[in-house]
């Protein structure tokens, strides 16, 4: 959903001051083609002042195992608009997931930038100081002291053979030799 998408559901749905009790109607749910589920249910509700309104919201899992038809559940709804509405604790991200998104994409942004700068230094100065064999030297990350290189580099051998840590490892050797 990322930060920007947590921040819209919460602009869209903080005006949702209606509250009223709903009955289950129904459930299902949905899987995709990428694995994913997505779980629904039916209910029906009476906004204040209004007619009886039908309708279906995704709900978490936990709640889609726990209810049952007939059972209770708190729905929010527009006042202005009751035909926009979901199940309570459910609709949209709260505004702590947005903000604590962004911070993460900051903190991302700030090691990646600061990486990037090394890495330019290090390829003006590549043909000066060029390591051979017999002297470690990380070549992705020309930041990393030679004394933590062959660290690092067991520390990568055994995270390729940890099942789901595997998916974001991974080794490049290059070897170079002084020429002539």
């Amino acid at each position: 959903m990322g930060g920007w998408g947590g921040y819209s559901d919460y602009m869209s749905t903080r005006d949702f001051s209606g509250l009223a009790l709903g009955k289950v109607a129904g459930k299902h749910f949905q899987r995709g083609s990428d694995g994913n589920t997505l779980y629904y249910v039916d209910y029906r509700f009476t906004p204040a002042g209004g007619n009886e309104i039908t309708a279906t919201g995704e709900i978490f899992k936990q709640s889609w195992d726990i209810l049952k038809d007939g059972d209770s559940l708190q729905i929010r709804y527009d006042p202005a608009d009751s035909q926009r509405n979901f199940p309570a604790g459910t609709g949209g991200a709260s505004i702590i997931y947005a903000v604590f998104i962004f911070v993460l994409g900051m903190v991302f942004l700030v090691f990646g930038v600061s990486n990037l700068m090394v890495g330019f230094k290090w390829r003006r100065s590549v043909r000066r100081n060029i390591c051979f064999i017999g002297h470690p030297f990380d070549w992705l990350d020309p930041a990393t002291p030679s004394k933590l290189v062959s660290v690092v580099e067991k520390a990568g051998l055994f995270l390729e053979r940890v099942p789901l840590a595997r998916e974001f490892a991974g080794s490049l050797h290059i070897l170079a030799r002084r020429p002539g």
